[in-house]
This record gives C-alpha cells, sequence and structure tokens, in this order.
C-alpha cells in the first residue's frame, strides 16, 4: 500500500511528508530485514 499526503483527510503537504509506505511481512525476522534494508543511508524519525 502506498499514499500521497490527502488534503481530503486534513493533512498538510510539508516537502519531504507526501509519502507513505505501508508493509505488512510474515514475520519479525522479516520485517527487520525490510527496516534494515530500506533504513540504510536513512535519518530514522
Amino acid at each position: 500500500m502506498a499514499s500521497d499526503t490527502l488534503e481530503a483527510l486534513s493533512q498538510q503537504l510539508v516537502q519531504g511528508n507526501n509519502n507513505y509506505v505501508c508493509v505488512v511481512p510474515e514475520s519479525r525476522e522479516e520485517a527487520d530485514r525490510i527496516f534494515n534494508a530500506l533504513s540504510q543511508g536513512a535519518d530514522i524519525e
């Protein structure tokens, strides 16, 4: 699932917050693997 910022849901666009991604892994191990791969070189908030 993916989405942009939606004004209809009272969301306001701020440069950098306009993308959302939802991932539903089948296990904690898979979740950790995905998180670690996606977060390489990123700023975690």
